[in-house]
């Protein structure tokens, strides 16, 4: 989506927590341009999102992209989680250090792959 586009996403997700009364500190921690999947480690859940793309080519018209970063985001389901641990801290190394999605992954936002 363009700028334009995230900002009129984000009015309405906005907008419907307000008038919901059921989301409350909804805020902007990331902006992704894919959604890869979830993990969980000791403390709680991840979303593992795609930061940057880069585009390589085209297969039979449909644009195919490679991964250039990516991101664990925390969900936090209440407080008192303990994301800062040491032990979590280490399994969010690990996991860093063994995926490496930005060689051999490739992904189309049009075609399966």
């Amino acid at each position: 989506a363009s700028g334009a586009g995230l900002a009129s996403m984000w009015r309405d997700v906005r907008g419907a927590a307000q008038t919901s009364g059921g989301i409350t500190g909804v805020r902007i921690v990331c902006v992704a341009a894919a959604f890869l999947g979830a993990v969980r480690f000791t403390a709680g859940d991840y979303l593992l999102m795609v930061t940057r793309t880069r585009r390589l080519g085209t297969l039979l018209g449909h644009a195919v992209y490679g991964i250039s970063s990516t991101r664990l985001v925390p969900v936090q389901r209440g407080r008192g989680i303990a994301y800062d641990s040491s032990i979590e801290r280490r399994y969010r190394r690990l996991f860093a250090s063994g995926v490496d999605l930005t060689r051999g992954f490739f992904f189309g936002s049009t075609a399966h792959l």
